[in-house]
C-alpha cells in the first residue's frame, strides 16, 4: 500500500504533497540520510525526466517487502525495491529504484 500511495501522489506532481508524504512515511533512519525535501526534490526532477508511472507486475510480495516492476509514460522500466516495518504505522525503512533501460 506505501508502493502505492507513493506512485499515486508521484503522479500528481503536487510537490508539497509528496514532501509530506515522505515526511509522514519514511523511517527517521531512512531521512538521516536524504530528508524529506532532498527526496521530494529528487522525486520531482525523476517524474519530469521519466513522466507518471503505471504499475506493470509485482515480481515479490510479503508482509513487509514488495519488488514491482514498473513502465513510465516515456517508455522507461524501473524495478522498485520497498521494505516497511512490521509495526504500524508501516514506515518505509528502504526503497530502491533501480533503472532497467540501458543507456543508448
Amino acid at each position: 500500500m506505501r508502493l502505492i500511495a507513493l506512485v499515486t501522489i508521484f503522479n500528481g506532481q503536487d510537490v508539497a504533497r509528496l514532501e509530506r508524504y515522505i515526511a509522514d512515511s519514511f523511517s527517521v533512519e531512512l531521512l538521516a540520510s536524504i530528508d524529506s525535501q532532498a527526496r521530494a526534490d529528487g522525486l520531482r526532477t525523476l517524474r519530469s525526466e521519466i513522466g507518471k508511472l503505471q504499475v506493470r507486475q509485482v515480481i515479490g510480495a510479503s508482509k513487509e517487502n514488495v519488488i514491482v516492476l514498473l513502465r513510465s509514460e516515456f517508455g522507461n522500466d524501473l524495478l522498485v525495491d520497498l521494505r516497511v516495518g512490521e509495526e504500524y504505522p508501516h514506515t518505509i525503512l528502504d526503497i530502491s529504484i533501480t533503472s532497467l533501460n540501458l543507456p543508448q
